[in-house]
């Protein structure tokens, strides 16, 4: 009877020893699954979604000009005395301008010369506008990021500012283009017609790629 006894208790103390193994074993389970256990020290890669390309402009080419996509008419900015010389005015320059189609827009040149008898400084904070007959039309200029510098000139020395006019969405011009160069600081301005290699003068305009977008000019050197 004793031994029966000892065997049942036996018994009983494996079944319990056996269900605190079970239990701690689920519990260890559940607190260290792959599901619960947060991640540490992981990041989801970020992919680039854009490209940074820088293309060198070579020594025979000019500069590339201004995005047009915000295109907004500059401000006028005070421009200081330069130490040389004194600055151009439009009494002092004469001037030549084309322009030819370039992929919808329209590129063109103006040479300045200076015509004086004295040297003087073209300053860059110049404000470029487009005429059609005696009428100014409405194109905002692109800020090209040279205020205060300058282009000394030399009796009869030139140089050519570069220019693109995009996106005119009014109609055909009603007479010949030309372009005006207003200068700073009660310069003046000069005025040049815009004519091809024969010397004929030019009426076209740019074509019209977004007639909810200004009509702009690039101007640079």
């Amino acid at each position: 009877m004793k031994d029966m006894k000892g065997q049942m208790t036996v018994g009983l103390m494996v079944a319990l020893l056996g269900a605190l193994v079970i239990g701690f074993v689920v519990i260890t389970m559940e607190t260290f699954s792959p599901a619960a256990a947060p991640m540490i020290g992981f990041e989801e890669p970020q992919i680039a979604t854009t490209t940074s390309v820088v293309q060198a402009a070579d020594a025979t080419s000019p500069a590339s000009p201004p995005s047009p996509s915000s295109p907004r008419p500059r401000a006028t900015v005070s421009v200081p005395e330069h130490p040389d010389f004194r600055l151009c005015t439009a009494n002092d320059l004469t001037g030549m301008a084309d322009w030819q189609g370039a992929t919808g827009a329209l590129a063109g040149t103006l040479r300045v010369t200076d015509s004086a008898s004295s040297a003087c400084s073209l300053s860059h904070d110049d404000y470029m506008q487009i005429m059609s007959g005696d009428q100014v039309l409405p194109v905002g200029q692109i800020a090209d990021g040279s205020v205060n510098s300058y282009t000394d000139l030399q009796p009869r020395d030139s140089v050519s500012l570069r220019f693109v006019w995009y996106n005119w969405c009014d109609g055909a011009l009603q007479a010949p283009a030309s372009v005006r160069l207003i200068l700073p600081l009660g310069g003046g301005y000069l005025q040049v017609p815009v004519i091809d290699s024969n010397g004929t003068p030019l009426s076209d305009a740019p074509a019209c790629g977004s007639p909810q977008t200004y009509s702009s000019l690039a101007i640079w050197q």
